[in-house]
């Protein structure tokens, strides 16, 4: 079972490595916030193996593997995203919800913490202005 178990893993992977590599400009955009964290690649991933164009916002100043864009800048061109994942620490995510919605972004926006009160302040101000 381990051995038929592990050859899925790699033919799925290869699988997803050629989706990304050929995806498609016209391809609906995602950004995920926090990227370059364990969450935040593992969405990163996800997205790309379903066909996505993944940008990354983080922090961190890693190197990007080539099927991902970089997001300069959080306060700046979020319109062109259909869909926005949250994947930082619960201690950052109430302020970047809440720089978030003064820009007002037109793609729906997830936030990943287990613990909502610590950003509640966030997703209210997020609703007000939907």
């Amino acid at each position: 079972m381990t051995l038929l178990m592990g050859h899925s893993v790699l033919e799925q992977n290869k699988l997803h490595q050629a989706k990304r590599q050929n995806a498609d400009a016209h391809l609906k955009e995602v950004l995920v916030i926090g990227g370059l964290g364990r969450m935040g690649k593992w969405f990163s991933q996800y997205f790309q193996s379903i066909g996505f164009q993944v940008s990354i916002y983080d922090i961190k100043n890693e190197d990007l593997p080539d099927y991902y864009g970089r997001h300069p800048d959080i306060e700046k061109d979020l319109d062109r995203y259909e869909l926005i994942l949250i994947a930082c620490p619960i201690s950052a995510s109430a302020a970047l919800l809440e720089k978030m919605a003064i820009q007002e972004p037109r793609g729906m926006v997830i936030e990943t913490a287990s613990l909502k009160s610590p950003v509640l302040s966030g997703i209210k101000a997020m609703q007000e202005k939907r």
